[in-house]
């Protein structure tokens, strides 16, 4: 069953777009100089792909040439006693001290570093220091990823529209030492133009994306239908929101979905052809034959731990002189992410809301 990672989880009043970075203190420790060593020579190629197409990206208006990569947050796991994650960091992507991106570092199964990177909830945190002005953490549990400040007075305001959520984490028993250390707001380490990575020209059409349409997936487990949506309407204009596509199908909207359900969703709702492969995901050169020579997204079935699963749309594939990428539309966000491809490892990683999924198949377009 594939079900959705839960959005994040504001602790305080989220009452103003605008924010200073520099008055606020990010409670953190420092990853591997392994990790650091990737992070500032992956950054530069995916924000690349940002740059190359910025509307769909939610980077409208940003300037690429004053960018400032900030020091890096380790989250803490509610489930293990508040340890340290230290397989997972992120890097707040700063323009005159906003956050304006997501930088995040983590594992394959398998031991490889990859990287995604996507607005996310630059926002939310945003929102969250304009209004408490104080330092904070990241934390994750089974239920998604967590803002927090003050562990003895902190308030919950759920942020999603459709629900009224509450926190599933106990942040009294949270041990106050995870808020001690602080990362000194001088945000130094800024990007330099030189690592942006070059495209290897002639390998690939410059048309790399797919544009197919952001479906939300919101607080339902409806990834799965999303993505059908999405794909969809690419494919036929037919306009359906995930709920509709559920609907359709008689599938209830906290149930979750399989890769079979989209592929009946494709082909009872929209009459597109489909076919599904479980045991295994597409290769780079097979991914670029879909979406370069075929012109076809691809819905992507992706194992977190235990039950947990999610689904997107991989639409874009490009290839630089670092590395490669993939470009996605998850219905957890409500913009494009992109993220780094070790496809010669024989792994696809992504981090949704602090949780880790590899791409085990996929529902394509016959």
């Amino acid at each position: 069953m594939f079900k959705k990672v839960l959005s994040i989880l504001l602790v305080g009043m989220m009452l103003f777009s605008s924010m200073i970075v520099s008055k606020a203190e990010i409670a953190s420790l420092q990853p591997s100089e392994t990790v650091t060593d990737f992070a500032q020579k992956n950054i530069g190629f995916l924000l690349n792909n940002l740059k190359s197409d910025p509307e769909a990206f939610g980077m409208t208006g940003i300037d690429f040439d004053n960018l400032t990569l900030s020091k890096p947050i380790i989250p803490y796991d509610a489930d293990n006693n508040y340890a340290t994650i230290k397989d997972l960091v992120y890097y707040p992507v700063l323009e005159n001290n906003k956050i304006v991106a997501i930088y995040s570092v983590t594992k394959s199964k398998n031991g490889t570093l990859t990287a995604t990177l996507g607005r996310d909830f630059a926002d939310e945190i945003n929102n969250f220091i304009s209004s408490n002005n104080e330092k904070f953490s990241l934390v994750i549990s089974s239920d998604g990823l967590h803002i927090i400040n003050n562990l003895e007075t902190a308030k919950l305001e759920h942020n999603n529209k459709h629900k009224n959520g509450h926190l599933k984490i106990d942040i009294k028993n949270a041990p106050k030492e995870i808020m001690t250390s602080e990362i000194k707001s001088d945000y130094k380490a800024n990007i330099d133009s030189s690592t942006k990575g070059a495209m290897l020209r002639g390998t690939l059409p410059d048309k790399y994306t797919i544009h197919v349409p952001v479906v939300r997936q919101y607080n339902d487990n409806v990834c799965w239908a999303a993505c059908a949506a999405s794909v969809g309407q690419y494919w036929t204009n037919i306009r359906k929101t995930a709920r509709q596509v559920c609907d359709i199908l008689g599938i209830s909207y906290s149930r979750g979905g399989t890769l079979s359900n989209t592929e009946d969703a494709l082909e009872d709702i929209y009459d597109i052809n489909a076919g599904v492969n479980k045991r295994s995901h597409y290769e780079g050169q097979e991914v670029s034959e879909v979406i370069h020579d075929e012109g076809k997204p691809i819905i992507a079935g992706f194992k977190g731990d235990g039950k947990l699963g999610h689904m997107v749309v991989v639409c874009g594939y490009r290839i630089y002189s670092s590395g490669k990428t993939l470009t996605i539309m998850d219905p957890n966000y409500s913009y494009y992410r992109t993220s780094t491809y070790n496809d010669d490892e024989g792994d696809y990683t992504i981090v949704v809301d602090g949780h880790v999924f590899e791409w085990l198949g996929q529902c394509y377009i016959k």
